[in-house]
């Protein structure tokens, strides 16, 4: 998925609304709402302002699998209740979705962003900590022997200067190149 992900809220009163009931214009409705601008666009040298779409009866029709009919029906709907308007282009028509700000809150792609930020570095926090457990677990390593050294996969003591990369546990060696490496950053 290239694109950045984001949300619209559908309030709960949904279900007593005037077209709930009609699947067309429910459909159709939230579709509008799905694919409403959150910014200002531009399209075609004309700025769509948030809350409107810039689409045509057979885009609605195709992301909806609605007949033209169905499609015309449920917008003249949501016409006649004010919850729409429209106005015609060359090629598409502009919808605008009446009370947008009201169905989503102005503020909703500062806190989308925010609460992004805040959930990778809450994920990076619980991978951290994970790597912390795992450091103790290596950290059970049998003391070091006299001379300085670890044991190596055989269970004797190297120092530091003469182990080898086959005496890094498998799980370590894409992280270390040498044995040193390996020996310096476990005893820090």
């Amino acid at each position: 998925m290239a694109e950045q992900t984001t949300y619209i809220k559908i309030d709960r009163n949904l279900k007593r609304w005037r077209w709930f009931k009609n699947k067309n214009t429910l459909i159709v409705f939230l579709t509008l709402l799905l694919d409403a601008n959150v910014v200002d666009h531009e399209f075609e040298g004309e700025i769509i302002h948030r809350g409107e779409v810039a689409t045509s009866l057979a885009t609605l029709c195709m992301s909806t699998s609605l007949t033209i009919r169905e499609v015309r029906t449920a917008i003249s709907h949501l016409k006649t209740t004010g919850e729409v308007t429209s106005r015609s282009c060359n090629r598409y028509q502009v919808i605008t979705i009446v009370n947008y700000d009201k169905y989503q809150d102005n503020r909703q792609a500062e806190r989308q962003t925010k609460r992004q930020a805040s959930d990778k570095q809450a994920t990076s926090k619980r991978q951290q900590y994970k790597n912390d457990k795992n450091d103790k677990n290596e950290k059970n390593i049998p003391p070091k022997s006299p001379t300085g050294g670890l044991p190596s996969s055989k269970g004797e003591m190297k120092p530091r200067d003469e182990g080898t990369v086959s005496d890094i546990p498998m799980r370590y060696r894409k992280d270390y190149k040498t044995y040193a490496d390996y020996y310096d950053a476990r005893n820090q």
